[in-house]
């Protein structure tokens, strides 16, 4: 029950006047308000509600709070579920776990400082880019941005020195194309090439077995009559013994014969150039080729010939292909030239 503290004490004799009964009920307080102290039908406004330090304001279950409110000091909320915090203009979190959160779910926010230590990031827009396999770089502004261009199929990243961007441009050479290893093979199967292209073909195989070898070498797996190629060089031994060939209608390409023996570490390697753009009328030139090989076989018999030729056909040059009578071991690697 509610204590009400009278506003004035009359003395035993004292004159009783208008001012001191006033003074009375005035100055009057009430203490020790309880729940039940409050009528149902009371409209206290709240700005008659004021909180000291020590005081402690327990809502009920459900307690809906309007206007513009301000919160001072620290405020604990533990245990508490907001399940709808509404609009937050200004929020400094220093601390605890955001899980499930959405930002930026109806507008871009701007983040000034942010350290993501791990996670992933899913469906994100740096620096305004939206190409597919654009580079995101350091701008002039020290922000991330989009790069920009996405150069040309085979290009690579090239340097421009300290403070600029970095440029796609064509690799000094060329660009690596296909690495074939194969082992106890007698063929390499189909290396894919094609047409319109200049190519460097980088080969060696170690041969097995105790007999003389050949490795041939054929565009499409085709196995008519229409290669042309001619070859120069040597089969040193005690002496110099000329290996010149030449044929134009052979069914592949030869490389000459690797010798047999007992001699097991006997190999073939070279260097090709490929140039498969069309030329002539039909039949056309589909392929012509220029390059040197080297091979060592029994007895330390070093043969070294260079190659040139061409393929003629009708059909479109699609792939390249290594056979031999014995088995091979060893790689071909294919690389597509820029020229331009």
């Amino acid at each position: 029950m509610a204590t009400i503290g009278k506003g004035y004490t009359f003395g035993s004799t004292e004159q009783v006047t208008n001012e001191k009964l006033h003074n009375l009920v005035d100055s009057a307080t009430i203490t020790d308000i309880v729940n039940g102290d409050i009528n149902s039908s009371a409209a206290i406004a709240e700005t008659k509600i004021s909180f000291d330090g020590s005081t402690v304001c327990k809502l009920a279950t459900t307690q809906t709070i309007s206007g513009d409110k301000t919160f001072s000091g620290t405020t604990d909320f533990a245990g508490t579920t907001i399940t709808d915090l509404g609009s937050v203009t200004i929020a400094d979190i220093n601390g605890g776990t955001i899980d499930g959160v959405t930002i930026g779910g109806a507008s871009a926010p701007t983040v000034t400082n942010i350290d993501i230590n791990g996670g992933t990031l899913d469906g994100v827009q740096i620096g305004g880019t939206t190409a597919t396999g654009e580079l995101i770089v350091n701008n002039s502004s020290d922000d991330a941005d989009g790069l920009g261009s996405q150069g040309t199929s085979g290009q690579i990243l090239q340097s421009a020195g300290a403070g600029a961007n970095p440029t796609w441009g064509n690799a000094p050479m060329g660009t690596l194309l296909s690495a074939t290893a194969f082992s106890a093979a007698t063929v390499t199967g189909d290396i894919t090439i094609a047409a319109s292209k200049q190519y460097m073909m980088v080969f060696r195989m170690l041969l097995d077995g105790t007999t003389d070898s050949e490795i041939t070498l054929r565009f499409n797996n085709d196995s008519t009559a229409q290669y042309r190629y001619s070859k120069q060089g040597y089969e040193l031994a005690t002496g110099r013994t000329g290996l010149d060939a030449a044929s134009s209608t052979a069914s592949n390409i030869t490389f000459g014969t690797v010798d047999g023996g007992n001699d097991k570490n006997r190999y073939l390697m070279g260097t090709l150039f490929i140039d498969t753009t069309v030329m002539g009328s039909s039949p056309q030139t589909r392929a012509v080729f220029h390059g040197h090989y080297t091979s060592w076989g029994n007895a330390n018999r070093i043969n070294t010939s260079n190659i040139g030729g061409s393929w003629i056909n009708n059909s479109a040059v699609t792939s390249i292909e290594f056979t031999s009578d014995q088995n091979m071991t060893g790689s071909v690697y294919i690389y597509e030239l820029k020229l331009s």
